[in-house]
């Protein structure tokens, strides 16, 4: 099976990530952090689609067992901690890059 990569857009806390997804594993690398996720979409009322990224890792929160995740074009949202401060993630940047380039 194929996998898709791509580098992430940098951000302030970090420079060099990039994502790997071979159809139902997602894997977002970082300098701070490494962590995989088994991708599942669920049905969203009133548009946009939602996933679920099921971790398979620990990654830099252990106490998590995965995020669920909202994407829509003028109103996204993931449920990490990432968001909840500042607006954005890396969850919610990597599946903003499947779905532009098709993969998901």
């Amino acid at each position: 099976m194929a996998v898709f990569s791509e580098l992430l857009a940098p951000t302030k806390s970090e420079k060099h990530g990039a994502i790997a997804f071979d159809g139902s594993t997602l894997t977002i690398t970082g300098k701070r952090a490494h962590c995989r996720y088994a991708v599942s979409e669920f049905a969203v009322d009133g548009g946009g689609r939602g996933f679920r990224l099921s971790k398979l890792d620990a990654g830099s929160d252990a106490g998590e067992s995965g995020y669920s995740v909202l994407v829509h074009g003028g109103w996204s949202r993931c449920e990490c901690r990432g968001y909840s401060a500042h607006g954005h993630c890396r969850h919610l940047a990597a599946l903003e890059v499947l779905i532009q380039n098709d993969q998901i």
